[in-house]
């Protein structure tokens, strides 16, 4: 139980900060893209914008579901560690205790090398856009999946009937669900 409390706890932590990086480095790719120079109007620039607000509107359906996901999964993070302290707590007197929640470190978002943004062409613009986007459905994926395990298994077997375990039963059931659906869902 401790350490499927930790390992959810630190997934949490992982998309979390996973969530606060992406929403840093996708508008400021964006911005470098508009600042990037002025195209004469054609349809070269009008495709260009197109593919750039396609581009934007995935990477916040994309924000938005993870959003959702970690309203319930933010919750989570003081029960867990009560439980853990629970579990810790039928150990014998000098047992170690192990809870580390501490997100392991992630890449950063693919950014241009620094002081070339200027010569950088639209198109070049566009392949950094989606390497962001890549960048942030992978990972958005992997702490999702690396927070699915835990949370099914402490959802199936915290079985103590008093009202706060229970509550908290319903609560990773639901994250579970959360977890399941964000895992599952269609992706243009």
């Amino acid at each position: 139980m401790t350490r499927a409390a930790a390992e959810l706890t630190q997934a949490i932590n992982a998309l979390d900060t996973h969530d606060r990086a992406e929403r840093e480095a996708m508008p400021t790719a964006i911005g470098d893209v508009a600042r990037s120079g002025n195209m004469d109007p054609g349809p070269e620039r009008d495709r260009w914008v197109a593919d750039v607000a396609r581009l934007e509107s995935i990477a916040t359906d994309l924000r938005l579901a993870r959003a959702q996901l970690l309203e319930h999964l933010t919750p989570l993070r003081d029960p867990l560690v009560d439980v853990a302290d629970e579990a810790h707590s039928l150990l014998p007197e000098r047992a170690m205790r192990v809870f580390d929640v501490e997100p392991p470190p992630q890449p950063t978002a693919p950014r241009p090398i620094s002081g070339i943004e200027r010569d950088l062409t639209h198109v070049d613009w566009v392949k950094v856009l989606t390497q962001n986007l890549q960048w942030t459905r992978q990972w958005s994926q992997v702490w999702a999946v690396a927070a699915l395990g835990p949370c099914y298994l402490l959802s199936t077997t915290i079985e103590h009937p008093t009202p706060e375990a229970m509550r908290l039963r319903t609560c990773l059931e639901q994250a579970r669900d959360e977890l399941i659906r964000f895992i599952n869902r269609e992706l243009p």
